[in-house]
């Protein structure tokens, strides 16, 4: 009796999901359709007069010599550390820059792409155009072909990237942990060093305008750049001269060390003040900062460069953290 009982059990059990086949998937209990269908086309940013003013280099990629084929092209242009990009076919043209996602095509997450249909036959150029880099070698990669492969290159980019952005920020809170365990400045000090790091990639890769801008660089890209790296080349170079024993077996490097660590912060400070004035008289700001949501930043902004002023004189008034470092 219990065998054949246990036998019409795993039958039932065999059969079960037969029947549940034959039936017609229901929505909510088989599956979940969210959104509804739409008419919005692609957001195209148009390009600002003062913008394409601005715009002193640029290419035209030719058609092949039978003209185009008909099938989709998608341009990617990457590696342009500052300024916009106008890319161009036909009566489209779109602009875009690094610092700020929302005005680029969101296909393209780690540079400024366009898709575009070409008529089959035609012979006319796309047109690529973007500002004068900061040194002659500094140039952007253009790479065309098909939607598919060009998007994928480019969500590659956009996650090596990201993975370099949150390992340098797990090792900033491991160091901040060990700070809180064991109260050694050398934590705080690799704590503060990995931050400026997190903020340097980030402006140099354009994460800093990804998904929207978190830090106000706006218009100031090329003093951003310039500050954050004459700062991190002055910390990393100080920590890394002092891990490797430079300051023991060349006792007399230190002045050196030190002279060029000040020449570097003092570019870093002077180049800051040119990336986010300060007033010039009271009640005034920036233009770019008058608005929401740039006013909090610039108040946030203002509040911390006060405060890291301060930290610095108490720093260097310090004999005790004078003599360890």
């Amino acid at each position: 009796m219990a065998g054949r009982l246990l036998l019409s059990l795993l039958l039932a059990l065999l059969l079960l999901p037969l029947a549940a086949a034959a039936q017609s998937p229901q929505p909510g209990r088989d599956y979940l359709l969210i959104g509804a269908p739409t008419d919005e086309q692609t957001p195209i940013r148009a390009c600002p007069p003062d913008a394409l003013e601005r715009l002193q280099d640029g290419i035209l990629i030719p058609a092949p010599a039978e003209g185009w084929s008909g099938a989709p092209q998608a341009v990617d242009v990457f590696n342009v550390f500052a300024g916009e990009v106008m890319i161009s076919h036909g009566d489209r043209r779109i602009c875009g820059n690094m610092q700020d996602a929302r005005t680029r095509d969101s296909r393209f997450r780690a540079g400024i792409g366009m898709v575009m249909v070409p008529r089959q036959g035609d012979l006319e150029p796309i047109r690529v155009a973007w500002e004068k880099p900061l040194k002659a070698r500094w140039i952007p990669t253009l790479r065309l072909g098909a939607p598919s492969p060009v998007q994928q290159m480019d969500t590659m980019r956009l996650l090596v990237r990201t993975a370099c952005i949150a390992i340098a920020i797990a090792l900033a809170l491991s160091a901040l942990m060990g700070f809180l365990t064991t109260r050694d400045r050398d934590f705080l000090v690799y704590t503060l060093a990995t931050a400026l790091l997190v903020v340097w990639q980030s402006v140099l890769s354009g994460l800093s305008g990804y998904p929207e801008p978190w830090l106000p660089v706006g218009g100031f890209a090329s003093w951003w750049l310039v500050s954050a790296s004459a700062l991190s080349i002055a910390v990393m170079g100080w920590v890394l001269w002092r891990l490797c024993g430079g300051l023991q077996a060349w006792p007399r490097s230190r002045a050196w060390v030190r002279g060029m660590a000040q020449l570097l912060l003092a570019l870093a400070l002077l180049c800051s003040r040119r990336c986010c004035p300060g007033p010039r008289w009271r009640g005034w700001r920036p233009r770019w900062t008058r608005y929401s949501p740039w006013s909090a930043r610039w108040r946030w902004w203002r509040a911390s460069s006060r405060c890291a002023a301060a930290t610095t004189r108490r720093w260097t008034a310090w004999p005790r953290w004078r003599r360890c470092c």
